[in-house]
C-alpha cells in the first residue's frame, strides 16, 4: 500500500455461507465501518489463511475463484461484479487493491457466485477493509 495513506482502522469482515450452493451473500451491518472512508480492500481464501480469528473455516479457493463483489452506496452500485481475485493480494504480487475514499452501504452490498458447486455451508468469506 502507499505509504502516504495512513491506516486509522483495519476491520476484518466475514460473511458466512449459511447454505451450501448459495448464489448471493449479503454483508451484515458493519457498525465499525459506519461513516468510514475505505481506501483499500483485501480478500482471503483458504490458500491465504486457514481460519477466521474465531476458528471458522475460510472459503475454499475454488469457490473464491468464482466469486464477485458488488459494493453499493447511496443507492448506486459503485463496484459491480468485481472478481474477488482482484482483491486477493497473493494474486496481485502482494499489492492490496486501493480505492478513492469508498463509502459502503454494507446491508445492500453482497458477494455473488458465478458457479455454486464449491460453495460449502459454514465457510466464511473474509475481507479486510482498510480505512482512514
Amino acid at each position: 500500500m502507499q505509504q502516504n495513506s495512513p491506516i486509522t482502522d483495519a476491520v476484518l469482515v466475514t460473511v458466512q455461507v449459511k447454505q451450501s450452493g448459495a448464489s448471493k451473500l449479503y454483508f451484515q451491518d458493519e457498525k465499525a465501518l459506519t461513516g468510514k472512508k475505505i481506501f483499500a480492500i483485501e480478500a482471503f481464501s483458504n490458500n491465504d489463511i486457514a481460519t477466521t480469528p474465531l476458528g471458522q473455516p475460510i472459503i475454499n479457493q475454488s469457490a473464491f475463484d468464482r466469486s464477485f463483489i458488488t459494493i453499493t452506496n447511496s443507492g448506486k452500485e459503485r463496484i459491480k461484479d468485481m472478481p474477488l481475485r482482484c482483491l486477493q493480494a497473493s494474486n496481485n504480487n502482494g499489492a492490496v487493491k486501493q480505492f478513492a475514499d469508498l463509502e459502503v452501504d454494507f446491508q445492500k452490498s453482497y458477494i455473488s457466485f458465478g458457479d455454486t458447486q464449491d460453495v460449502i455451508n459454514d465457510e466464511q468469506l473474509t475481507l479486510l477493509f482498510y480505512c482512514k
